[in-house]
């Protein structure tokens, strides 16, 4: 049951990070951070608008794009985040710096790669505002677990901007899904989706479109021929761009 727990919260507080909110007073930038191939390094502020101070563990980890979750994977991330444990003091900020340890080369250069910065934030013991739960120890921690996107750019693509890809996007209906095929060299996120009367849960935008690839919604039973396919981006400031449409 715990582990159910923690996985339906984790959900609920990443797809609120892509919202530019995360819970309670911990707070997130409200862009798009973007590592640039000739970038020596990228800072981002946490606020902490709280009455408690807070314990931060950084991490990085890479997303399992079918999912939208976070998957560890120490090989493939060529940064690292700085300092690794910081304590955040109540109703104050602090910068966090990420760093490159290896040749960013290695990344494909026609598109972007991504990345997800991970905040678990431990907070004084008896502190009942809480997000997720972690066992250590044999005893029952509580703890918040932010996540934020951050995306490697490579130089061929450096000035390409989200307004630039909008109508890269196409949709069509293949066994009980709506697939949306990519053709731009960025990864995109949807702020709604809908096809005819059918609203995509918010739940499942969290799933990233990733670059010269697919990503696919599960849709009920129905005749979706000729329907209309509504949607809208998310920009580089977290804010919806004006709606699309396309007949499937």
């Amino acid at each position: 049951l715990t582990s159910l727990i923690v996985l339906f919260l984790g959900l609920v507080n990443f797809h609120q990070a892509i919202a530019k909110n995360t819970s309670s007073g911990l707070r997130f930038p409200s862009e798009r951070l973007v590592f640039h191939q000739e970038s020596r390094g990228l800072s981002f502020l946490l606020k902490n608008n709280d009455e408690n101070a807070y314990l931060v563990q950084a991490d990085i980890a890479v997303p399992d794009e079918s999912t939208g979750l976070n998957v560890k994977k120490e090989n493939a991330i060529p940064f690292i985040i700085t300092p690794p444990l910081y304590r955040l003091e109540a109703k104050s900020e602090y910068s966090w710096q990420i760093k490159k340890i290896d040749n960013l080369k290695k990344l494909p250069q026609d598109r972007e790669s991504v990345f997800f910065i991970l905040l678990k934030a431990i907070p004084p013991k008896g502190t009942k505002n809480t997000v997720n739960f972690k066992k250590m120890d044999g005893n029952l921690t509580l703890s918040k677990v932010l996540h934020y996107k951050f995306y490697y750019r490579p130089e061929t693509i450096k000035n390409l901007k989200i307004a630039n890809v909008k109508d890269k996007l196409k949709f069509t209906v293949s066994e009980g899904k709506l697939i949306v095929d990519n053709q731009s060299p960025l990864y995109l996120t949807l702020g709604k989706l809908a096809v005819g009367q059918h609203q995509i849960d918010n739940m499942q935008l969290f799933k990233l479109i990733p670059p010269f690839g697919q990503q696919s919604y599960p849709l009920p039973k129905g005749n979706y021929a000729n329907a209309i396919v509504k949607w809208r981006l998310l920009n580089e400031f977290m804010l919806e761009i004006p709606e699309q449409t396309q007949k499937l």
